[in-house]
């Protein structure tokens, strides 16, 4: 059996913990009730929208 590096499992959950987070800011699950093709492309939108903001303070 092959021995794993242990920083694997480090960023695997790590990088569960971020998706976690995105999934739960966005409301994604909403988002997916309206049907499997407007819940992605609502979620991009969302996500656009945010760095737009984000980058109008950032400029002021």
């Amino acid at each position: 059996m092959k021995r794993r590096n242990p920083l694997y499992l480090l960023v695997m959950f790590v990088g569960f913990l971020l998706f976690k987070a995105l999934w739960m800011q966005l409301d994604t699950s909403a988002e997916f009730r309206n049907g499997a093709l407007p819940g992605p492309s609502l979620f991009v939108h969302q996500v656009g929208a945010n760095y737009h903001e984000h980058d109008k303070e950032i400029s002021i």
